[in-house]
């Protein structure tokens, strides 16, 4: 039996009407709810929004990230929570499996199940396993699994299914104060659930990540610099102070008899381990490597399709890529569970938006 009326599918969209329009389409009508917080200029029109099933519950407003996202609080009224981009899929497989592991072990407040890259082009979509170096954060201690989340250097827990309760005050945290790196909500969420408790990632495919769109960039979104490059600026030292400041009263919040000491030493130990991960992972070789990936990936934005394709499989870029009817038979070889009916109705759906 599906527990995927015990889950709540927050989408939040800016500017991208058709992707979201054919996300609410997908879940329209399904079991779980499903929450969009649109702030596009103008909202989705009332014709296609009638058409939609009760379960999707549209909210528009032309306000930034933040005020978006602490305006869903209230609303969040099931067991669990998920986090979904407008042109992206979960698999109600996946998201179900996750589920079962929450309900199996309460020492975890996260879990997550596997993911595939997936862009369609002209006749043809082509996937890619994504994040296969996901893996399990269980120690007892907050501490260590902050200090392995830094490690990781991964954004697992902001993809996953939560606990409600888990989520919303992580949402808490990161909507208390707007910072100028869009980088620092996903940091807040990560280490802030790992504070919280335990994470798990399931071998059951749960989610498609799009490599249709840039990711969106806009006055009070800026992507062009990273976490760490924000923490080292000189500059942003109020700022850095206000971030320590609100994530130490957050875990004390969470948790009573913890120090602001014993909070502050925590959160040091983690930032310093992830500094010294982001470091030593953007070396000489990483520099120029990530120089000329950008290079190409500006000339090769301007070239179209019959030219940048063929040219990335001469190149060997494409050497882990597949066809979406090969799914089956790799996800079989990896060890992944997955449903034959969630990848014709994702598949489907690309179908019909593509013609």
């Amino acid at each position: 039996m599906s527990n995927l009326a015990d889950l709540t599918i927050v989408i939040l969209s800016y500017q991208r009407h058709s992707f979201l329009i054919r996300s609410m389409e997908y879940w329209s009508g399904q079991q779980p709810t499903v929450i969009i917080l649109d702030g596009t200029e103008t909202p989705v029109s009332d014709e296609i929004l009638r058409k939609l099933a009760p379960n999707i519950i549209y909210n528009w407003n032309n306000i930034i990230y933040e005020d978006r996202l602490r305006s869903v609080i209230p609303m969040i009224k099931t067991k669990y929570v998920v986090q979904l981009s407008d042109d992206e899929f979960f698999l109600p497989k996946g998201l179900e499996d996750c589920i079962k592991e929450l309900e199996k072990n309460n020492d975890l407040v996260v879990c997550v199940g596997r993911c595939l890259y997936c862009w369609p082009r002209k006749g043809r979509i082509t996937v890619m396993p994504y994040y296969p170096s996901w893996f399990d954060i269980l120690s007892d201690s907050p501490e260590d699994r902050m200090v392995a989340k830094a490690d990781s250097l991964n954004c697992m827990s902001i993809y996953g299914v939560a606990r409600s309760k888990n989520w919303l005050n992580c949402i808490k945290l990161l909507t208390e104060k707007a910072f100028s790196c869009v980088y620092i909500t996903e940091t807040q969420f990560e280490y802030f659930m790992s504070f919280q408790g335990k994470s798990k990632v399931i071998n059951s495919l749960q989610w498609f990540r799009s490599g249709e769109n840039h990711p969106k960039s806009f006055k009070t979104w800026d992507r062009s610099y990273e976490f760490d490059e924000w923490y080292t600026r000189k500059k942003n030292e109020v700022e850095i102070k206000d971030f320590l400041k609100l994530f130490v009263k957050h875990c004390i919040s969470f948790d009573s008899t913890l120090s602001t000491q014993e909070a502050e030493k925590m959160l040091k130990k983690t930032l310093d381990k992830f500094m010294e991960r982001a470091y030593g992972a953007k070396n000489t070789k990483y520099k120029i490597k990530n120089y000329f990936r950008t290079l190409a990936e500006n000339i090769g934005g301007k070239f179209p399709g019959s030219i940048k394709y063929p040219l990335k499989e001469i190149l060997g870029f494409t050497k882990n890529h597949f066809e979406y009817s090969q799914i089956p038979e790799k996800l079989t070889k990896l060890g992944y569970s997955y449903d034959i009916k969630d990848l014709g109705r994702v598949e489907e759906s690309y179908k019909n938006f593509y013609k």
